[in-house]
């Protein structure tokens, strides 16, 4: 029972959809999409936000990934941006960096992120 309402939760907090004017083009060409990455080394551990192109002009994914492993997160609707993810699911984060710096710290050196395994 649990193992599937976690699976609904992490497939519906994998990734955040937003517009992004930046880094979408707009106007004839609105379907195409200049994907960004951001990488970091944070206390021994790789952090990557990736936006992947969506179906919708001018949307992009953004996907949060440590050592390679996702880590779902979830934009909470709230008058200022606002974040939480699948290892701090009560405490609000300002930015995805910040999320996953904190889930970071939340493992630890010796915890990675388990695969998600529908």
């Amino acid at each position: 029972m649990y193992k599937t309402i976690t699976a609904v939760a992490l497939t519906f907090a994998a990734a955040v959809a937003v517009p992004a004017t930046a880094t979408a083009t707009t106007g004839a060409d609105a379907r195409l999409c200049k994907p960004a990455v951001h990488t970091e080394q944070y206390q021994e551990k790789v952090i990557r936000i990736a936006e992947r192109c969506q179906t919708t002009p001018g949307w992009v994914r953004r996907s949060v990934f440590i050592n390679g492993r996702e880590l779902g997160v979830m934009k909470l609707a709230t008058e200022e941006p606002s974040y939480i993810s699948v290892v701090n699911s009560y405490e609000e984060m300002p930015t995805l960096l910040v999320t996953a710096r904190r889930a970071v710290e939340t493992l630890g050196p010796d915890n990675e992120l388990e695969p998600f395994e529908p």
